[in-house]
């Protein structure tokens, strides 16, 4: 169900993907527009075959509402498909089609997210401060160096810039503490340089 406040944004998105006056989106139309939601194309085809009931080629305005909800769904990291969309009781989160068209190249999948703590330097007060995050990291590293290996990384808990990078020591049992030597010296470096 519906609450009002959902109606209008969504007969908006509507008619920004399928034009004024249309009654069905229609797919070419559809690849633009839901790929400025910054989900992988594996995980839009899924929301589109799941809405596109009978394999017309287009969504009706109450399939765009689905899938809309499922597109939501993704981006806060829940996986997109019907079961989830009953089974969440929270107040539903509203789909975000605000990227350039076709930003990302990279196919990087946000249903895989997992739960992570972030911890952070303050380098003022020299505390530590820590938070839970749910984030993606993608499976191989996009470069490696003499210690470590960098693979790309998305916050989903972050707003603005949800880009990072995630290093990850290529030496088995490195100690935890190393990571936080690290961080340390890197944030006060980055001070002193500021500076």
């Amino acid at each position: 169900r519906l609450g009002r406040d959902e109606l209008e944004p969504l007969r908006i998105m509507f008619e920004l993907a399928a034009g004024a006056g249309q009654e069905v989106l229609h797919g070419k139309n559809a690849v633009p527009f839901f790929s400025r939601s910054g989900l992988s194309s594996d995980v839009l085809k899924e929301i589109w075959a799941s809405c596109d009931r009978n394999k017309k080629g287009h969504l009706t305005r109450y399939e765009f509402v689905l899938a809309a909800r499922l597109v939501a769904l993704a981006q806060v990291g829940i996986q997109a498909n019907f079961a989830q969309l009953r089974a969440y009781k929270a107040r539903f989160p509203m789909a975000k089609f605000e990227l350039p068209e076709n930003i990302y190249t990279d196919d990087f999948d946000m249903t895989e997210f997992e739960k992570a703590i972030k911890h952070e330097y303050d380098v003022e007060t020299g505390k530590w401060r820590r938070t839970l995050v749910n984030v993606v990291i993608e499976s191989a590293p996009f470069s490696q160096g003499a210690m470590r290996a960098a693979y790309h990384m998305r916050d989903l808990s972050a707003s603005g810039d949800r880009a990072f990078v995630a290093k990850i020591a290529k030496t088995p049992g490195t100690p935890v503490s190393q990571y936080f030597d690290d961080v340390r010296m890197q944030t006060e470096s980055e001070k002193w340089a500021r500076a």
